[in-house]
């Protein structure tokens, strides 16, 4: 076992400002790694009022300051995103403040790798230090954020940083796949993202969620959606089936948990369907809340137009949740067609919806068997078997 061997993680925004999928994939992997002797910093982007240096979930977090205004830093979050060139343009901004930061904790400490979620700035970041201070650099490439949204004049960028760091990580098949052919790009590797396995059996007996009036022996369904409240995520789907959903099964509830620009625009969308009463929108949750909220519902929508490998969906599965996702090649690689949910045909169109929540809601056979194997499936997922695939790289790259 490799003893006492320290680890730097950049990624540009972190907990409390925003709580993503990345976010919470570094804060779970720092906490993991914890078991193989690695002790990892998280460097990120500072807001104001935040620290410079605080301790969150055990872990070392440290801030470089982005001297841009505190409104167009705010744009580089996921959830706050309003062009891609004003989120370009916050990521110029943290280099200086990273590589000052950064460069000063490498020479302080003895630090054995850098491992950026994401290309750029991070990834760019982390070979220029790469290349000052002779320490070995892994890129994980999560897909959406860092590939598949970014213009496509950046991939002669990209493929001069990923060539130059000394393992690429893809999260899904698919990832790596499109990386290879577009970017030819050969170290590389794929790693499954992974959750921390959870017992929603105790969810799920609790049979009502008091905190939100919520009660499962109601003989209506509970549809939820979790993600970020922006409009890839096309969250706004779910709400329009509901008043055709609402004469299938009167009282139907849609819980969509996240945040982001779009949040007001639903709510305005709701109430011009008369649908108020149907939906809860509480925006980030606790992670409490949030079993809570899956272990009561009973079906899981996923209609994202591009994900790497959602996060969401894993969770959807250790909850047990029959799924109905878009027939693309993102969900493929977690939900299959009649084994653990449904696929909807892009476009997608608001009748199809309802019938899908409707084959699955009122077939008991097709639900429990729906249910069954997500949990089964959800075995590919856990964050143990995640954590031991970055120990192993980390191994091949330290020695």
């Amino acid at each position: 076992m490799i003893k006492s061997k320290r680890v730097i993680h950049l990624i540009p925004g972190f907990f409390p400002i925003t709580g993503g999928g990345a976010e919470y994939f570094v804060l779970n992997l720092c906490k993991g790694l914890k078991k193989y002797q690695i002790e990892s910093i998280i460097i990120t982007r500072r807001y104001k009022n935040l620290k410079k240096k605080e301790i969150i979930n055990g872990l070392t977090v440290r801030r470089f300051e982005n001297y841009l205004p505190e409104k167009i830093k705010k744009l580089g979050i996921g959830i706050n995103v309003k062009s891609k060139y004003l989120r370009m343009l916050v990521a110029l901004g943290d280099l200086l403040g990273e590589l000052i930061i950064l460069f000063k904790i490498c020479r302080k400490l003895k630090i054995s790798l850098i491992h950026s979620s994401f290309i750029v700035p991070t990834g760019l970041i982390g070979i220029i230090i790469k290349k000052l201070l002779k320490i070995p650099l892994i890129i994980t490439v999560h897909g959406p954020a860092d590939f598949y949204n970014i213009q496509k004049i950046l991939r002669k960028t990209f493929r001069y940083i990923l060539k130059r760091a000394d393992k690429v990580i893809c999260v899904s098949k698919r990832l790596e796949k499109d990386i290879k052919k577009e970017l030819r790009i050969k170290n590389t590797n794929m790693i499954l993202n992974g959750t921390p396995k959870v017992d929603y059996s105790y969810y799920r007996n609790k049979k009502m969620f008091r905190k939100y009036e919520l009660n499962k022996e109601i003989n209506r369904p509970i549809i939820i959606m979790t993600g970020r409240l922006i409009k890839s995520k096309r969250n706004d789907l779910l709400i329009k089936a509901i008043p055709r959903l609402s004469t299938k099964f009167p009282g139907v509830k849609v819980i969509i948990l996240g945040e982001g620009r779009e949040r007001q625009n639903l709510f305005k969308l709701a109430k011009k369907l008369g649908v108020e009463g149907n939906i809860i929108i509480p925006g980030w949750v606790s992670e409490e809340d949030k079993r809570d909220f899956l272990g009561i519902s009973d079906i899981f929508v996923h209609l994202s137009t591009e994900e790497g490998m959602s996060l969401s969906l894993i969770e959807s599965q250790f909850a047990s949740l029959p799924v109905i996702v878009p027939n693309s090649r993102f969900a493929n690689e977690i939900i299959k067609n009649g084994y653990n949910g449904l696929y909807l045909k892009e476009p997608i169109k608001i009748e199809d919806i309802v019938k899908k929540i409707e084959t699955i809601y009122s077939n008991k056979d097709i639900y429990e068997k729906f249910s069954r194997n997500s949990l089964s499936n959800s075995t590919r997922f856990t964050l143990e078997k995640m954590v031991k695939n970055y120990y192993t790289e980390y191994k091949k790259i330290m020695r």
